[in-house]
């Protein structure tokens, strides 16, 4: 089979924790409760190593599915991709030469990403704003009572 594709996501920022700190919830906190916990993760398309994916036709493809670990400041987060997806964007990904990211989205069980879903988001070049009209000076503007241009009346 194949071997563990692995990355690394960004750390948190410095004084960051992940999880609580105490059993002790304050009374003015409300509690809910949820069915899932939808993670988004984003990586930079440059770190994906498309060489492991199955070219397109190889057979069995359509149905294999590669197993990957993202190393998070929380874990090591497990998900399988669909091989058919992950040939898609390394075909996408060559048209965009300004790179761009991995979205990989599912719902969060443990340490496991549940029904992983994977797209590619490109990076989209800044362009710079139009050049806004320069503003004419206030005595080249017509005062009232006075003609713009245009010819003069020979009275």
């Amino acid at each position: 089979m194949h071997d563990d594709i692995s990355f690394t996501a960004s750390t948190l920022p410095e004084g960051y924790q992940v999880g609580p700190e105490a059993d002790e919830v304050p009374s003015n906190v409300v509690n809910l409760t949820a069915k899932n916990l939808k993670a988004t993760i984003a990586i930079d398309v440059a770190a994906i190593p498309f060489n492991k994916v199955p070219k397109k036709g190889t057979p069995g493809s359509k149905s294999m599915a590669l197993p990957f670990h993202v190393k998070t400041p929380a874990g090591v987060i497990r998900m399988n991709l669909k091989v058919t997806t992950l040939q898609k964007i390394a075909e996408t990904r060559l048209n965009h030469p300004d790179g761009g990211f991995f979205v990989i989205q599912g719902n969060l069980v443990g340490h496991f990403l549940e029904e992983a879903g994977v797209a590619f988001m490109p990076k989209v070049p800044k362009t710079p704003p139009p050049p806004t009209p320069a503003a004419q000076p206030a005595s080249a503007q017509p005062q009232q009572g006075e003609q713009e241009t245009g010819a003069q009346d020979p009275a």
